[in-house]
């Protein structure tokens, strides 16, 4: 079964295309890319909400990913849009990492056989803290548990999430909450003493 995608919002196109038409202008992309009518919703989650298990499907997006491309997909640009009103542009990426953006979430369903049997919508998850942003594949089917997919395009800081791609959520929040625990201990201890000042230092004679 195919990725459930989500369609955009007129007002939220429009930020990105106004985004879209100023690297037009500036000559950094051709003229002519049309926007693909499908957008992924981003939410970001802290290191507490890894520790207290609150990473769900129910938690509302902070912003939606958009892409447009020419006819080949050679040209590619990816801008993030927030959810305010009116919406603003967050984020606008073009060439080499936005074509990789866009050429992992088309080949995304064929490394996934779970997609064969059940329906899944496509999220995008990002945990600051970590430098995390992994594709969050959320079932339709209650029983089933999320599915979290590193993005390869975002260099992660957690080095046991490297050599893995593919988790249930409830593994992935097992595998990474001691270090969401060891950097929040880190963040929120106390900064070292300074020294006292001496304001009369120690002088060679002459």
């Amino acid at each position: 079964m195919p990725l459930i995608q989500y369609r955009t919002s007129i007002d939220r196109k429009r930020a990105f295309e106004a985004g879209l038409l100023h690297l037009v202008e500036l000559g950094r992309v051709s003229p002519g890319l049309a926007t693909n009518p499908y957008v992924q919703p981003i939410h970001i989650f802290g290191l507490r909400d890894i520790l207290a298990k609150q990473i769900k499907a129910g938690a509302n997006p902070v912003s939606w990913r958009y892409f447009a491309t020419n006819a080949s997909k050679e040209e590619v640009v990816a801008g993030d849009v927030d959810v305010s009103s009116p919406p603003k542009l967050t984020n606008l990426r073009y060439g080499v990492v936005a074509k990789s953006m866009l050429e992992v979430t088309d080949t995304l369903e064929e490394h996934l056989p779970e997609l064969n049997d059940e329906s899944y919508e496509l999220r995008i998850l990002r945990i600051p803290g970590f430098l995390v942003e992994a594709f969050w594949l959320t079932p339709m089917t209650e029983e089933l548990d999320s599915l979290v997919v590193l993005a390869p395009y975002y260099k992660t800081l957690i080095e046991s999430l490297d050599d893995r791609g593919k988790w249930t959520m409830t593994n992935f929040l097992e595998t990474v909450r001691s270090d969401a625990a060891k950097t929040l201990a880190f963040k929120n201890s106390p900064p070292p003493a300074a020294k006292p000042h001496d304001p009369y230092p120690e002088r060679e004679e002459h």
